[in-house]
């Protein structure tokens, strides 16, 4: 083989490799679920909520003013920063544990989300 078909050979392998990493990637997310939270007359749409470690809680923004959504939990810390009326936010949440959710802009906007 010359070294150019060693070269395309190198080339081809690598590809694969990326792609089938890729798939394994994608089959594990297909695996988490998405809770979405609607924000909506300065409130959150649940006050709590339990999800499994991987799944994806998603903010989404009914109200007409902005928010920002600050996460806190064991070992986690997200902030949405300013998320603007129908914007979303998402965050996953992988380590076990009971996070608290609330709004900066609205300190009365509370929740909690317990990960299992």
């Amino acid at each position: 083989m010359s070294l150019a078909g060693a070269r395309l050979g190198a080339k081809r392998k690598a590809a694969l490799a990326i792609a089938a990493m890729a798939a394994g990637s994608l089959a594990g997310a297909a695996w988490a679920s998405v809770q979405t939270v609607d924000q909506r007359n300065l409130k959150f749409s649940v006050k709590l909520l339990s999800l499994a470690a991987g799944d994806v809680v998603e903010f989404t923004n009914s109200d007409d003013t902005s928010h920002n959504i600050t996460i806190m939990g064991p070992d986690f810390v997200a902030n949405s920063g300013l998320q603007r009326p129908g914007q979303p936010f998402k965050a996953p949440l992988v380590t076990p544990g009971v996070y608290k959710v609330s709004c900066a802009i609205h300190p009365n906007m509370r929740m909690t989300i317990v990960v299992k």
